[in-house]
């Protein structure tokens, strides 16, 4: 079974400064910017895969224009190593409002083979669940400010059992939608009038059916699937498998179980072996397994009948609790980002696993929005509450770690005050724009990290911003720098003197390091920002100290920082974290393991159809093992059971890449000829060799299901 996660863009900057929350340099290009596989590696890679959308590449000029250049192996800011399995698809939900699908077909496929992706789905548009099936589509550009969508759409959004989608349309749409509906295709923006409004929803959908800027169906849901169907089938025949270097995907939707099942068997009747469900993301959980399992038995009848294997896939699926229901569907992968933005959004953002999850403690950022002395006052009482957090973590005194941060914010003022006397004139800051000067404040002031973590974002911003405008031709008077120190100033000196160490003196000696030594400042805090309905779950999580309980290299780098909700580094590290923690639990129910059968030469066709004229025994055993990834061990490495030698396809086929995926190799070489045995267990992956094939599915299926196999011996 193949974790795949979404590729967000998601990195951490490797040196980030905790203490005052700022990036190691000013510029993104000169970080270290650390991705998911440059922390965990090989097997210890919470993923199994990394999933790209066709739509935001289309959305990143950088990302498309670096994908196009180096391919998404050879993409030098990814830096993804070669072994781990790519999948791209179109993006749907990104254009789930449009009539049509956005991407043509030969444009697709040029895409996945231009950037090297090891699997491709089928274009495909997103059926909408729920009863209605009455949707108007309206191309936004035909509304101008004399009539807006607010003014006359009124009546039509409130229609029970009609569905109104305002987007703006492409300039052009792929050539099949000609077919479907020549108007629109032909791209004029039809504008709409009043009239074009009037009347019951029923007159207003009929007339602007005949418009090229709206399209109205009774029942779209079908035709979506149907359209999806279309377009699979069309994209088929353009596919060649021996020319293109990526294994096609057929997107199977549906609207309930058995549409989907249809759908799903269409698919197989079209010559598909790999099918991708999707529209479940954010499904509840009967929902999803209702649909897996209806489509599962489709899997199952067709692989029983035809003797052909069939890999499936389920976008937007991560429910530990229907770990079992997708295993014995015969679903093969599944993506997610659930885990990694629980991470931000909600409670319950740290996890140990699906039942074990902590609330981070919310320490708040100054915001631009916000009055001046509100910026202030978050910024000095966000760093009293890293530091006192922090203190916790050590077992110090809080006490001492506050006054220590207070000398060092007034000399770091201090500092300030001195440095802008001297250097504000600098010919640094006389920048076309406010990176530049940024850049240079950074390098030219000693203490501009310092500076910038003690007053927060909005006022930094505000001092850059003036240096930029201060010349010696054209001088600023120096009492806007004072103006904007000045309330950090006597913000810090009301501090130093005020309720926090007051109250943690009024204690009777807590021990350092306990609760009872932090709960005053927390309180104090949560009070502050508004967040007093947080704080049984800030004990709880502060209490138990979960981050003591993991063997991740953040939890165990950074410790408490990965329970301390601020910002990207702390919120995606822990989301990186959650990922882990999810592996953790996958690993209980899915074993990685790869089946495989001696090929004493490379096959020139599909390694199925080698395997089966070779070995008719041995695949008719292993066809229909669940949740495995099935192959042939050849003299030019591994091959997976759908695979060919004879294509261009960018994939690592060496014994790193194998003890990189996977913990062990199930082999059938009834004669003993493989040449990879040896190197694969000196990468460090186990592999058992088997002479039956009847033993090696019995130990295929132990592994599997050990919980219904306690009776028999591990292997």
């Amino acid at each position: 079974m193949r974790f795949y996660v979404p590729d967000w863009d998601d990195h951490v900057d490797a040196n980030y400064d905790f203490l005052y929350d700022v990036h190691s340099e000013a510029e993104n290009a000169a970080r270290e910017n650390l991705f998911l596989w440059d922390v965990f590696e090989g097997r210890n890679l919470p993923v199994d895969g990394l999933l790209l959308s066709r739509d935001s590449v289309t959305q990143s000029a950088g990302l498309r224009d670096r994908l196009n250049e180096h391919g998404i192996y050879g993409d030098p800011r990814l830096n993804i190593p070669s072994w781990l399995p790519t999948i791209s698809d179109c993006g749907a939900w990104g254009y789930r409002d449009h009539p049509f699908p956005v991407y043509g077909i030969q444009e697709l496929i040029d895409f996945y083979d231009r950037i090297g992706v090891r699997i491709g789905v089928t274009p495909d548009h997103v059926v909408w669940k729920g009863p209605n099936q009455r949707r108007l589509y309206l191309d936004e550009r035909a509304f101008d400010s004399e009539i807006s969508p607010d003014d006359v759409l009124g009546e039509l959004r409130a229609t029970e059992g009609l569905d109104v989608f305002v987007t703006e349309w492409p300039d052009a749409w792929p050539d099949y939608v000609r077919e479907f509906d020549s108007d629109v295709y032909d791209g004029i923006v039809e504008m709409f009038t009043h009239d074009d409004f009037e009347g019951s929803a029923e007159e207003v959908c009929n007339r602007l059916a005949s418009s090229s800027s709206a399209v109205f169906r009774e029942q779209d849901n079908v035709f979506r699937q149907d359209l999806s169907e279309e377009l699979a089938q069309r994209i088929r025949e353009e596919y060649d498998p021996a020319e293109d270097g990526f294994r096609l995907m057929a997107a199977v939707q549906g609207w309930d179980p058995e549409s989907y099942a249809e759908d799903a068997r269409k698919a197989l009747e079209q010559g598909y072996d790999c099918l991708g469900i999707g529209g479940l993301a954010g499904a509840r959980a009967n929902d999803v397994a209702a649909v897996v399992e209806e489509v599962g038995d489709v899997i199952a009848e067709y692989e029983s009948e035809r003797g052909r294997r069939i890999d499936a896939h389920v976008f937007g699926f991560a429910k530990t609790a229907l770990f079992e229901t997708v295993r014995d569907a015969g679903i093969t992968s599944f993506d997610s980002t659930s885990m990694l933005i629980a991470a931000w959004t909600g409670g319950k953002n740290y996890h140990l696993d699906s039942e074990e999850q902590y609330d981070a403690v919310r320490v708040r950022f100054p915001r631009a929005r916000d009055d001046r002395s509100t910026q202030v006052e978050k910024a000095i009482r966000g760093q009293e509450m890293i530091r006192a957090l922090e203190a916790y973590d050590a077992g110090e005194s809080i006490p001492a770690a506050l006054e220590s941060f207070y000398d060092e914010a007034e000399a770091t003022l201090d500092a300030t005050i001195a440095y802008l006397q001297d250097r504000r004139h600098a010919d640094g800051y006389n920048a076309d724009n406010m990176m530049d000067a940024r850049v240079f404040f950074r390098e030219d002031f000693e203490h501009a990290v310092e500076f910038k973590g003690t007053v927060g974002e909005p006022i930094w911003r505000d001092i850059i911003h003036l240096l930029r405008k201060d010349t010696e031709n054209n001088p600023r008077l120096f009492e806007d720098y004072e103006d904007r120190i000045r309330p950090v100033r006597q913000f810090l000196s009301g501090r130093r003197e005020g309720e926090p160490v007051r109250s943690a003196e009024s204690l009777i000696s807590p021990e350092q390091g306990s609760f009872e030594a932090l709960s005053p400042y927390l309180r104090e805090y949560a009070q502050a920002v508004g967040d007093t309905d947080k704080l049984d779950g800030y004990r709880r999580t502060l209490e138990e100290r979960p981050w003591e309980r993991c063997d991740c290299p953040f939890c165990e780098k950074h410790g408490i920082q990965m329970c301390i909700f601020r910002g990207n580094n702390r919120n995606r590290r822990r989301g990186f974290h959650n990922m882990y923690r999810f592996r953790l639990e996958m690993a209980e129910t899915f074993d990685e393991i790869f089946v495989a059968a001696a090929l004493p030469e490379a096959p020139d066709a599909r390694c199925d159809d080698a395997l089966s004229e070779r070995y008719p025994e041995f695949w008719s055993h292993v066809v229909d093992l669940p949740s495995v990834e099935l192959g042939a061990l050849t003299p030019d490495g591994a091959v997976e059971w759908w695979d060919r030698l004879d294509t261009d396809a960018v994939a690592d086929r060496s014994p790193e890449s194998i003890a990189a995926q996977f913990e062990r190799v199930l082999l059938y070489d009834p004669d003993e000829e493989s040449s990879m045995v040896e190197a694969i267990e000196a990468a460090g992956c186990t592999v058992d060799t088997f002479d039956s094939p009847s033993e090696l599915q019995s130990a295929a299926m132990r592994r599997l299901r050990p919980s219904e196999q306690q009776s028999l011996t591990e292997f």
